[in-house]
């Protein structure tokens, strides 16, 4: 069964020094009362920690599906192997009080775009080490199935034959790989050359790179592992750094957008099997602190940063 989902996180307010005090259990009940009304029933989330522990049992509580993400340390952080361990156990303890014995079944995401360097560092090994931990510690939550992998930008199999994840794609991830795919910035290699914004209303084109010469197809092809789209989605404000003029960022555009990702979803059999895609649209809220990549960063979400629609 395939499903469009929402990424979620109760990051709205103040900056990392602030969340731990200000991301209460009633912010993220306001927070699913909101998705449950936009008529999400599965989420993703990317922590355990720092706000982020009630997203399980106000999850579960609203009835709803998701993707539980924890967050890794790196090679910047010396004490990466421990807090990485740490950050799994409490997940899965979260898990094992939150469903109080009853069935539950969720995809457990060890890192997000652990590919990328612009966060931290990452080598295979330390997300190997993580995913293995994981695997272990599942088996002491009665009653839960849940499918080990993590999370890569959308090109990370590009080159199966260069790639440090290589072997992490095709043997360590359940089944499923999490990738993240960004049509608003376009295809291919050349993203940041482009003095034309893409068009809301069709994303065939960046959808047709990603999958034949972006890797998407190794995955389901080579890997055999289902592809779930991790993030995609539309900004309503801001544009790239590199670029002079206006990049398409508007709430009608993200509007539009959003169904456009939809349908484009719901016709395209192109996973493992010659089937439907799952995804999650990024985001739910709008993030006012995310603004190092641009000025597009604070403003991703259907909903802005106080709840309120957009359009």
């Amino acid at each position: 069964m395939t499903y469009f989902g929402v990424c979620y996180s109760p990051y709205r307010i103040g900056s990392d020094s602030d969340w731990e005090g200000k991301v209460t259990p009633a912010t993220v009940e306001a927070d699913m009362n909101n998705i449950v009304k936009m008529g999400f029933t599965h989420i993703r989330t990317y922590a355990v920690h720092n706000g982020n522990q009630w997203n399980v049992e106000k999850a579960l509580a609203h009835k709803l599906k998701f993707a539980l993400g924890v967050w890794m340390r790196g090679l910047k952080h010396s004490d990466w192997e421990t807090w990485n361990k740490e950050q799994i156990d409490f997940a899965l303890k979260q898990v094992k009080l939150s469903a109080n014995g009853a069935p539950i079944a969720l995809d457990l995401v060890i890192g997000n775009e652990v590919d990328r360097d612009d966060n931290d560092i990452y080598t295979a090994e330390i997300i190997s080490k993580a995913m293995a931990y994981a695997k272990q510690q599942r088996q002491a939550v009665p009653n839960l199935k849940a499918r080990v992998t993590t999370c890569f930008s959308g090109t990370v199999a590009a080159d199966t034959r260069t790639s440090q994840w290589t072997n992490i794609i095709q043997k360590e991830c359940e089944e499923v790989v999490y990738l993240t795919v960004y049509p608003w910035y376009g295809q291919g290699d050349q993203w940041e050359k482009r003095s034309t914004p893409m068009n809301p209303n069709n994303i065939d084109p960046q959808m047709a790179w990603s999958f034949n010469e972006g890797g998407i197809r190794n995955v389901t092809q080579w890997a055999f592992k289902e592809v779930v789209i991790a993030e995609i989605g539309w900004p309503s404000a801001g544009k790239p750094k590199w670029a002079t003029k206006d990049w398409s960022a508007t709430p009608q555009n993200e509007k539009a957008n959003l169904a456009t990702t939809r349908t484009w979803f719901a016709k395209n059999n192109w996973n493992k099997g010659n089937t439907p895609f799952s995804a999650y649209w990024f985001s739910m809220f709008d993030e006012p602190w995310k603004t190092a990549e641009g000025t597009q960063g604070p403003h991703w979400g259907v909903l802005d940063k106080d709840g309120n629609p957009k359009w």
